[in-house]
């Protein structure tokens, strides 16, 4: 106990001088925090940064603070996933060419690219490499990986209500449907209170700095990075109560909060067209129980995420 009490007391000195000596040259690294044994600088959360102001470009509308801070808590959460990560398996070998082209596709597509090789163009443009853009995406991929072998057991989508919601939807007499392109904000709260204080709060910045960059700030989605970009969903895949949210909104608009699961979300209708389709039951099906699944393992991702946090040694400087 003493060992490991003077062991951590001369990693707080050391840290603490390192930081004072070097806060004199802003050009020089800096300590801002340390989570577990790993350490986090000024350069870390500054080329973090630059990753987001890569993925969304509204983030330079706000203060370097506002973003920095951003930034880092974003590192946070990759820094807390990975360590739990490489428990499992091993992170920096993980090698899935076709997975990670797939993933690269889709983050080439969100940016509105045309090519891998034009992604990474962009990229460097930022100082981001491809390298370290894959190595973020494998984290990701990993993580979901993890969260559907942990609680695959614990899914209960129940088929016969989805084919109830079919039938009663209309669906499979219209030859066409409604398309669109959608961004989510996702977040919870503990209490009404905290509901209302942070539900007026996250509505107040998406009327001020926009919602990109409020979902950056607030979203615990994945897709926070992308400013919640969510991507193209038909109307099909969607719930009753969402459809029905969005129908009474236009483009550009967004809708009140929707409880899912434990959190709540907001959704942002970015585009939207009428488009002609033969509607499949089978395929509706099918894009319903995947919708469900997902949203499921979702909620029990942050459920995961919340529980090993509080075991994590996280010091700020």
């Amino acid at each position: 106990m003493k060992k490991n009490f003077l062991g951590y007391l001369c990693t707080v000195i050391i840290l603490f001088i390192s930081s004072n000596s070097l806060s004199e040259n802003k050009n020089e690294v800096r300590i801002i925090m340390k989570i577990n044994e790993q350490i986090i600088t000024n350069v870390d959360i500054k080329n973090e940064y630059n990753y987001l102001l890569a993925l969304n470009n509204n983030l330079a509308s706000l203060t370097k603070s506002e973003g920095y801070k951003i930034a880092k808590d974003s590192l946070v959460r990759e820094i807390i996933k990975s360590d739990e990560i490489v428990k499992y398996v091993d992170l920096k070998n993980f090698n899935d060419e076709n997975l990670m082209k797939n993933v690269l596709n889709n983050l080439t597509f969100a940016l509105k690219l045309n090519s891998i090789l034009e992604l990474e163009n962009y990229l460097n443009t930022y100082n981001i490499s491809i390298e370290n853009v894959k190595n973020k995406m494998a984290t990701e991929v990993l993580w979901n990986q993890l969260i559907f072998s942990k609680y695959k057991n614990k899914l209960n989508i129940d088929e016969k209500k989805l084919n109830n919601q079919i039938e009663n939807s209309g669906f499979l007499e219209q030859n066409n449907e409604i398309q669109y392109e959608l961004s989510e904000i996702l977040y919870e709260v503990k209490n009404k209170d905290e509901f209302n204080d942070l539900t007026n709060l996250i509505i107040n910045d998406i009327q001020t700095i926009g919602f990109k960059n409020t979902a950056n700030k607030f979203s615990i989605s994945e897709t926070s990075k992308l400013g919640g970009y969510l991507g193209t969903l038909n109307e099909t895949q969607l719930s009753k109560e969402i459809r029905q949210l969005l129908s009474t909104i236009n483009i550009g608009d967004f809708t009140k909060p929707i409880k899912v699961g434990t959190n709540f979300l907001i959704l942002y209708i970015n585009d939207k067209k009428v488009i002609k389709r033969n509607i499949d039951k089978d395929v509706l099906l099918n894009n319903l129980i995947e919708a469900e699944r997902q949203k499921q393992l979702n909620n029990f991702s942050q459920i995961y995420y919340n529980k090993i946090k509080i075991n994590n040694l996280i010091n700020e400087f």
